[in-house]
């Protein structure tokens, strides 16, 4: 049997080590069913594709001259013939269609999605979070879904948009983040005393709202306050996303000013170097969703420190794992109780969740692409 041809939609934050993974782990699963196809001719993804690790057969310039678009349709005419099946994969990440130009945007891609169905190509979203404001973005989401066989979310309160937007094929699949794999026990660690901790904070999310950013500076200023109350230890100010840096920066001469333990990581936590740094950690703070995901990893216990209104897709990840005390809205927080004996429980069991994840996920991908 000939194996499939997948072809793979992968514009995302080029320099963003939470898509990445997510990226990466996705590309990983999609190599068990057949060739994959990545679009590699926008030079800005450059980088991207070499994080992600897409292998030279993997990358349009080598398999075809013509466009993504058009080569997927050659193909999947081709594979008519010859009887091959063919797939594209896209969705991964966060989604907000708030405005008409995004829901104009909806309708022309449902189009191209019925061109790909008359040509029997296999259409997966799979990977998101997603939000619909407005009947006119509801209705253009639900037309397109009419056009995709796998239709997946990544939390239940995405699955709650979808439903009311009248998508009733839509499922949750777990984030991909949960199935990709690191070296377990490769790195040293004192788990019975809190030495190292670490924050990676964004201030993005807030545009340029100074009062918004004035309380997430206060909530990170009461942290440090509490840990240096309570632990004989050291404070890291990292980053994921180049975006972030700055804001680490200011942070890191905000926290200095009060505190002599803070220090600086001044290169971008990368899943090349996250086992240095979040192996080395015993507790991680971050409003990044894929900070907390990756940092439990390494067994650092991720602590959420979020917009609770504006960081939905958090919300509905740890919530659907069970683990939503792990989360404090920035506005309220006025205690926190961190116990060193406590630490290793809690990332075991969120590595229980994981391995359950693991599963659901490789079930899905299975009857994905079962022939």
């Amino acid at each position: 049997m000939i194996k499939s041809l997948i072809f793979y939609k992968t514009t995302a934050a080029v320099d963003n080590t939470g898509e990445v993974l997510i990226y990466k782990s996705l590309l990983e699963q999609l190599r068990q069913y057949g060739d994959v196809i990545v679009d590699d001719r926008h030079k800005m993804y450059a980088m991207f594709h070499k994080w992600m690790g897409v292998e030279n057969n993997e990358r349009l310039s080598r398999f075809s001259d013509r466009s993504f678009i058009a080569s997927m349709i050659l193909e999947a005419i081709k594979g008519l013939v010859i009887k091959r099946q063919v797939a594209f994969v896209t969705g991964v990440g966060e989604h907000k269609y708030t405005t008409i130009k995004s829901a104009v945007k909806n309708l022309l891609a449902a189009c191209f999605l019925a061109l790909l169905k008359v040509l029997r190509v296999k259409v997966v979203r799979i990977g998101m979070s997603i939000q619909l404001a407005g009947r006119l973005t509801r209705d253009s989401e639900k037309i397109l879904s009419i056009f995709v066989d796998h239709y997946y979310v990544r939390d239940s309160l995405s699955q709650e948009h979808c439903l009311k937007a009248g998508i009733k094929k839509v499922k949750v699949a777990p984030d991909l983040s949960w199935g990709y794999a690191v070296n377990q026990n490769s790195w040293p660690k004192n788990s019975t005393q809190i030495t190292n901790i670490m924050f990676s904070f964004r201030s993005s999310i807030y545009n340029d709202d100074l009062k918004k950013i004035e309380s997430l500076k206060v909530a990170i200023r009461f942290l440090a306050d509490y840990i240096n109350s309570n632990f004989d230890c050291n404070i890291y100010i990292s980053y994921q996303v180049t975006q972030d840096k700055a804001f680490a920066e200011e942070v890191c001469r905000y926290l200095a000013i009060y505190f002599d333990n803070i220090s600086f990581v001044k290169e971008q936590v990368t899943l090349d170097n996250a086992a240095e740094y979040y192996g080395n950690a015993n507790v991680v703070f971050s409003n990044r969703l894929h900070a907390l995901l990756l940092a439990y990893k390494f067994g650092a216990l991720p602590i959420g420190i979020i917009d609770v209104p504006l960081q939905q897709k958090i919300v509905g990840i740890f919530k659907d794992i069970g683990f939503p005390e792990l989360l404090y809205h920035i506005d309220e927080i006025k205690s926190i109780s961190i116990s060193e004996n406590d630490i290793d429980e809690t990332v075991q069991a969120i590595k229980n969740v994981e391995k359950n994840n693991t599963r659901i996920l490789n079930e899905i991908f299975v009857k994905i692409f079962k022939p």
